[in-house]
C-alpha cells in the first residue's frame, strides 16, 4: 500500500492500482470537477529500485498513467507527498486518432491512397499501403514450352571471359614493336 499525501489529506492506494486510478481517487476525495489532474512529486531525493521506474521530483508524464504502482520504485507503506495541477483540456477517456506525420510515421489518417475499402488488408481507406493494381497474372499458364532459358555464367579468373584492357598481357609485352620506357636518371 502506498499513501499519497495531498494538502494534508492522506489517500491510500494499493500497489495494483494504476497511476490514472490514483489520480481519479485524488479527484474524488478532494471533490475536484476537472476531468484530469497532473501529479507533481515533492521528494527529498528520487526513489530508485533496480528493475522499476524511478520516481523523480517533479511532474509525472501522462504516458505513465496506464502503469500500476508496483512497476514504480514505491515500497510498501511509503508516504509520498504530491501536488496536483488541474487540467481542463485533456480527457483520459477520449482517444485521439493517431495522425501520420509523413513517410511511415504510424498508420494514422493519411491521404486515401488506395481504392476504397477499409484498413490494412489492401484496398486503401486510410493506410499508406497501396496494393498492386495488376488484375491478371503475367505468367503464361497455357504455354507448353519446356525449354528454360539459363543465364550465362562467367569465370572471374578467365582471360577469355574478362580480357585485359591493357595493350600488354599480364606482365610481358605482347609484341616486340611496343616501345620500351626509358629510365630517367
Amino acid at each position: 500500500m502506498v499513501v499519497f499525501v495531498v494538502n494534508d489529506t492522506e489517500i491510500q492506494c494499493e500497489l495494483t492500482d494504476t497511476i490514472l486510478v490514483v489520480k481519479q481517487e485524488i479527484m474524488k476525495q478532494l471533490e475536484l470537477t476537472c476531468p484530469y489532474i497532473e501529479l507533481s512529486f515533492k521528494l527529498d531525493r528520487p526513489l530508485r529500485v533496480p528493475g522499476k521506474f524511478n520516481v523523480d521530483v517533479g511532474r509525472m508524464p501522462r504516458t505513465f498513467d496506464r502503469y500500476i504502482l508496483d512497476r514504480f520504485a514505491f515500497t510498501f507503506g511509503d508516504k509520498v507527498t504530491v501536488e496536483y495541477t488541474e487540467v481542463t483540456d485533456y480527457d483520459p477517456t477520449k482517444r485521439k486518432p493517431l495522425i501520420s506525420g509523413g513517410r511511415g510515421r504510424g498508420r494514422g489518417l493519411s491521404r486515401d491512397l488506395g481504392g476504397g475499402g477499409g484498413g490494412g488488408g489492401g484496398g486503401g481507406g486510410g493506410g499508406a499501403y497501396v496494393r498492386p493494381s495488376r488484375e491478371t497474372s503475367t505468367f503464361d499458364h497455357g504455354s507448353s514450352e519446356v525449354v528454360m532459358t539459363v543465364e550465362p555464367t562467367f569465370e572471374l579468373a578467365s582471360d577469355s571471359d574478362f580480357p585485359s584492357l591493357l595493350p600488354m598481357g599480364r606482365g610481358a609485352p605482347v609484341n616486340s614493336e611496343t616501345p620500351k620506357l626509358k629510365k630517367w636518371c
